[in-house]
C-alpha cells in the first residue's frame, strides 16, 4: 500500500447558511490494502455481507488515480467539505438530512473509536435517535471555491466506502440503502444492507461506472427502529475513495489560462497590425 501524506488544513467558512468544517487535501492512501487495512481493534470487512452487486474492493484498490481517505480528523458535527488542490481530483461534501422525529444533529464530527473504524485515525460519526426514522447522508462531488460548493461541477467514475459498528448499534438499523446517481440526476446503482443482525461487522459498499455517465453524488439512507428511551444509533463512517476523474480547474489554474489567453491574443493583435 502506498500513502501519500498531504498537508491537512481545518478552515470554517460559511456557505448556504450552513457552517462547514473544510479539510484541505487530506492524507490518500492507495494500492493493494488501501481499503480497510485493519489493525489492532479495528473492524475488518465482512464479505457475506457486502450487497452482491458492490464493485469489489480490489477492483477499486487497482484504479489508476483511486485514493483513500482513511483519516477524517478535523470533521464537525454537520456539514464537512473534503477540498483537494489537484485540479484532477473532485472536492467532496458530506451533509445530513432526515424526516420529521429524527434527531441526527451530532452526525457528522469525529469518531475515533477503534471498534467503529475500518483504519487508523478518525472517520465520521453516523449517529441518529428515532423511532421508526430514517434519515440520509450524501456525499456530493462537486467543486469548492472558498465560499460555495457546486455539486454541478464534479464527479468521479468510482467511489466506495466503509461503515462499521458493534451488535448493539446495529441492531437498532433495519436497512441501509446506497444510492450511486450520476450527473445528468439517473441512478446508476443502487446498494442494499438489510439488518438488524447480531454481531459487529464492517460494511462495504462500492461502485465503478461502466457507462459515460459519472458518478455525481452518492445517497446513502438509514433505516432505523430503536424502542423509546433506547440508546443512540451510531456507526462509524470510513475510508472513503473515489477516483481522480474530475477536470475541474482550480481558480488559479483558471486565472492562468485566461492570461495566457490574453497574451496570445495580445500578440496576434500585434502582429496583424
Amino acid at each position: 500500500m502506498t500513502r501519500y501524506i498531504l498537508p491537512s488544513v481545518v478552515v470554517f467558512a460559511l456557505a448556504a447558511q450552513i457552517r462547514a468544517a473544510v479539510l484541505t487535501d487530506p492524507a490518500l492512501a492507495t494500492g493493494a490494502g488501501a481499503i480497510a487495512p485493519g489493525g489492532s481493534g479495528y473492524r475488518s470487512l465482512n464479505t457475506n455481507e457486502i450487497p452482491a452487486n458492490a464493485t469489489p474492493v480490489a477492483t477499486l484498490e487497482a484504479l489508476a488515480g483511486f485514493g483513500v481517505i482513511q483519516d477524517f480528523s478535523g470533521v464537525t458535527e454537520g456539514e464537512n467539505i473534503l477540498h483537494f488542490t489537484d485540479p484532477a481530483r473532485a472536492d467532496a461534501k458530506i451533509s445530513f438530512s432526515g424526516t420529521a422525529g429524527v434527531d441526527y444533529a451530532t452526525a457528522g464530527g469525529e469518531r475515533t473509536t477503534p471498534a467503529y473504524l475500518t483504519s487508523p485515525g478518525a472517520g465520521i460519526s453516523i449517529a441518529a435517535r428515532g423511532i421508526t426514522s430514517q434519515f440520509t447522508m450524501t456525499i456530493d462531488f462537486g467543486s469548492w471555491n472558498g465560499t460555495v460548493f457546486d455539486s454541478d461541477s464534479g464527479s468521479t467514475g468510482a467511489a466506495g466506502f466503509t461503515l462499521s459498528g458493534d451488535a448493539t448499534r446495529l441492531s437498532m438499523v433495519t436497512s441501509i440503502t446506497a444510492s450511486f446517481v450520476g450527473t445528468a440526476g439517473n441512478l446508476l446503482d443502487t446498494q442494499v444492507w438489510n439488518g438488524p443482525k447480531a454481531g459487529a461487522r464492517g460494511l462495504w459498499f462500492g461502485y465503478q461506472a461502466t457507462g459515460a455517465e459519472p458518478i455525481g453524488r452518492i445517497d446513502v439512507t438509514f433505516v432505523i427502529t430503536q424502542a423509546e428511551g433506547s440508546s443512540q444509533m451510531i456507526l462509524g463512517f470510513d475510508d472513503l475513495g473515489f477516483a481522480a476523474t474530475s477536470q475541474i480547474p482550480e481558480p488559479a489554474h483558471i486565472a492562468m489560462i485566461a492570461a495566457a489567453g490574453a497574451l496570445a491574443l495580445g500578440v496576434r493583435f500585434r502582429r496583424r497590425r
